[in-house]
């Protein structure tokens, strides 16, 4: 919705001092006698010299809770805070108009910078949408903070008064996402994050005169019609009630926010309760979601400690149980997976962003102080309610990480990844998956949503289509299809996938169990995987090919007939029962032609990612066994020569040969 007048904030003077501020506070009764004479210049001068008196920066940064918009990624792929040297580089750059949007850059040189500009290959629409965020005014905020140079605090203004005065507010029918610069979650991002963080840094500057100051609150007052009136839902509800009660709490002045703080808190209170899983997973099961999630509710719950305003006694331990999350789902390197529409935050600096509201918490103790200090989490971590597990031979990088996904689709941002696995070990996520990338309709987004990107299977090429019949089960407190059995010597996790395959080509039905046994202690063997996968045809005279995947960030690939070493990361099936015909493998790396498989996405940015290796094993039948085996080998390679186990579905024995003659036999039964 592009604007047809560029004038500033719709609200006219005689409407915002009249009506909509409150003028019985001291500072303001002044305003009322100049409404009479309509000299609103006067007004603006008492508005912005009460409001200069009226915020309370000591509140506001007693306790930070970060900035939604304020972390980068480093080249591990993990969020850090930027160097002084970068925020300065970067606010250089804002000053002279060149912008920066889902990483793809726009220099607007001596012009107005145009929000409603898109300079992207394919008109990725999130690039307006995110540009108007708002992260270089926090850039200019920074850098002022650190210099006291004027000159950001002027190129914030001037960025200010263009925006506003061309992203004029939309209607109150105007939906969540139907508008380029006024999508209600940019609304909440920039209230709960950026514009609080810049309005207490420049207030007092020579630039923020007393027009910018009013077109400023007339602007938050128009953010705060908007939030209260028109909503989205899942993540974006919390980010909108976020910028709200930051807008009531902090402009206390306007008649609305006593309302509007009311609502933003009994409608997070209430989302708390219904997005939340007991085992504290946000609902949409990703690890950008949950971050979301937890900045949204640890900020709001930070700015009404800091206010002095009693929050919800629910938000403490629920936002605790989120960041917990991050600690028992960390990698050996510290980062989390990058699940569903994920990312690597790095938990340590998670914990970290908001252990000032939890310092008693052992586990955040153990993670800050580099695990010498607190409790340490217990090596195996099940989440029953998102059906998520985690496995773990304990907690120095060398260890060796298991990760398994055996439960829900989620509420949104999902993956056709069920039953997918990730292995750590030797030091490096070995077993991967594509990541996220950008939210477009490109082939990459599509792909890294596919089953074809991840480690599961696709029957007859078609991938799991859970999307299709897909509705969100609002029992929160429902136990997931994960089974699970912890021991000394070997953990068993287990699943299935039976909601059908296809695309709008065309769809089949099979089920698809997948057990994993985390092999931790047998004779000297390294910790290793063995995946044993079941698939049914939906009758007895159906058959199918059945596309094992596994996808390996690897440097070098070799093959053996079946086997696959990729660097350190040995592959082994059960080909025994199975003829040249009805087994076969193909490894690819980086293709496009027929169809995009081995990538790994590095950022969520368009065109941002790499190729990986992946190694598909195609197995035609009816109901069949595959077993797979994992095996992180060293510098005397891999000790398991062989594995017998048939294929069919009945038959629960698996036999490993070794290199050195001896055999282990596993009886899936008694496990």
């Amino acid at each position: 919705m592009y604007p047809t007048t560029f004038s500033g904030p719709l609200l006219s003077d005689k409407i915002f001092f009249s009506q909509l501020i409150n003028l019985e506070l001291d500072g303001l009764k002044e305003i009322k006698e100049l409404i009479k004479s309509e000299d609103y210049k006067a007004c603006r001068k008492v508005f912005a010299a009460f409001f200069r008196e009226f915020l309370e920066p000591d509140k506001y940064f007693k306790s930070s809770a970060g900035n939604l918009e304020g972390n980068s990624m480093d080249e591990n792929g993990s969020y850090r805070l930027p160097t002084n040297d970068e925020i300065i580089n970067e606010a250089e750059k804002a000053c002279r108009h060149y912008m920066v949007s889902c990483g793809t850059p726009c220099d607007f040189g001596e012009k107005k910078v145009d929000w409603y500009s898109n300079p992207t290959y394919n008109g990725y629409k999130e690039w307006p949408w995110q540009l108007s965020r708002h992260a270089e005014f926090s850039t200019l905020a920074s850098a002022y903070n650190m210099t006291k140079n004027e000159k950001y605090a002027f190129a914030c203004a001037e960025l200010f008064d263009s925006c506003v005065k061309q992203a004029e507010a939309p209607d109150l029918n105007t939906g969540p996402g139907e508008t380029l610069s006024w999508r209600t979650i940019e609304c909440g991002i920039r209230q709960g994050g950026c514009w609080p963080y810049v309005i207490h840094t420049f207030y007092k500057t020579e630039a923020f005169n007393e027009d910018i100051i009013t077109d400023w609150c007339k602007s938050v007052y128009e953010h705060g019609e908007r939030l209260f009136n028109v909503h989205g839902g899942n993540n974006w509800l919390l980010m909108e009630m976020n910028g709200l009660a930051h807008i009531a709490v902090i402009y206390g002045f306007f008649k609305e926010s006593k309302v509007w703080l009311k609502f933003a808190c009994d409608t997070m209170s209430r989302e708390l309760i219904r997005q939340v899983y007991p085992d504290g997973f946000q609902y949409e099961l990703t690890t950008d979601y949950q971050h979301v999630a937890i900045t949204t509710y640890g900020a709001l719950l930070t700015l009404l400690t800091n206010y002095n305003i009693e929050p919800d006694k629910n938000f403490a331990s629920y936002v605790e149980k989120m960041i917990e999350v991050y600690v028992h789902l960390a990698e050996p390197d510290g980062l989390v997976p990058d699940i569903n529409d994920g990312m690597k935050y790095n938990a340590k600096g998670v914990v970290a962003e908001y252990v000032h509201l939890f310092p008693e918490n052992q586990l955040f103790k153990w993670i800050l102080s580099d695990k010498k200090e607190g409790t340490a989490p217990e090596y195996n971590h099940i989440f029953e309610n998102a059906g998520l597990a985690v496995l773990r031979t304990g907690h120095s990088k060398n260890d060796t990480w298991v990760f398994f996904d055996g439960g829900e689709f989620g509420a949104g941002h999902q993956h056709e990844d069920k039953l997918n696995l990730l292995m750590y070990a030797n030091g490096k996520l070995i077993l991967t998956e594509s990541g996220k990338y950008a939210y477009d309709a490109s082939v990459e987004s599509k792909y890294t949503l596919s089953s074809r990107s991840h480690n599961t299977v696709r029957v007859d090429n078609f991938g799991q289509f859970r999307r299709k019949n897909y509705k969100w089960n609002e029992n929160i407190d429902k136990i997931s299809d994960l089974k699970y059995k912890l021991s000394e010597n070997i953990d068993v996790l287990s699943s299935f996938y039976d909601e059908g395959y296809g695309n709008r080509r065309g769809e089949t039905t099979a089920r698809h169990e997948r057990k994993v046994l985390f092999v931790k202690n047998e004779k000297n063997l390294s910790p290793f995987a063995i995946v044993i996968d079941r698939l049914y045809s939906a009758s007895e005279d159906e058959n199918h090919f059945y596309g094992f995947m596994w996808h390996l960030d690897a440097e070098s690939l070799s093959m053996n007939k079946l086997n696959v070493k990729a660097d350190f990361l040995n592959i082994l099936v059960s080909e025994d029962d199975y003829d040249m015909r009805s087994l076969s493998l193909n490894v690819c790396r980086g293709q496009m032609f027929p169809e995009m498989q081995g990538f790994f996405c590095n950022s969520h940015n368009q065109r941002d990612y790499r190729p990986i290796y992946c190694a598909e094993y195609k197995a035609y039948g009816n109901n069949l066994r595959l077993v797979t085996v994992l095996y992180p080998g060293d510098e005397k390679g891999c000790p398991i020569k062989k594995i017998t186990a048939s294929k069919d579905v009945k038959e629960t024995l698996i036999t490993l040969s070794l290199e050195n003659g001896e055999t282990i036999i596993f009886d899936e039964s008694k496990l």
